[in-house]
């Protein structure tokens, strides 16, 4: 029975019936990407999240207070693709946007924290290849697209795109 549960069909197969098609969060790759193995903690990992939730019980592991007011309220929260979870990205908007991402392994620490003056973010996605050099890619109201990435306590501009 062993043999049977290592097979990848059966992981492809579970994926896609008992996660993708009921609509539990399951990461943007390529299911072809992933190894068997990948796929068989990837799949049990939703598994056991989407049962913590349906419990209506579920109580978080870690619990970390933002600083923030109604005037710099967070308006998205998402885990950095590539950090196992320990860093957070946050986007707060008041009189211009914020980005900050944090470092959650110990306790909350800022990483590091980008605001272009007097601009508004449209919006934003996260890359998922980890291997690529852009993180992230932002939409600004004023002066078009710009894509940077954290790195070493700084951010790297790495593109602008005026229109």
């Amino acid at each position: 029975m062993s043999a049977i549960s290592k097979l990848r069909i059966i992981w492809y197969h579970a994926c896609t019936t008992q996660i993708l098609r009921r609509g539990i969060p399951f990461p943007d790759l390529a299911l072809d990407s992933m190894s068997t193995s990948e796929l068989e903690h990837r799949t049990c990992h939703a598994y056991r999240l989407s049962k913590k939730w349906l419990t209506g019980t579920c109580q978080p592991r870690k619990m970390f207070l933002f600083d923030a007011t109604s005037s710099t309220s967070i308006s998205d929260l998402r885990f950095m693709p590539g950090h196992d979870g320990k860093w957070l990205l946050t986007v707060s908007k008041s009189v211009w946007s914020v980005l900050c991402v944090w470092d959650i392994s110990r306790g909350l620490r800022k990483y590091c924290e980008w605001s272009p003056r007097g601009a508004i973010f449209n919006g934003f996605t996260l890359n998922t290849d980890t291997a690529s050099e852009a993180t992230l890619a932002i939409s600004v109201s004023q002066d078009g697209s710009v894509a940077f990435q954290g790195q070493n306590r700084r951010i790297i501009l790495l593109s602008t795109v005026f229109p």
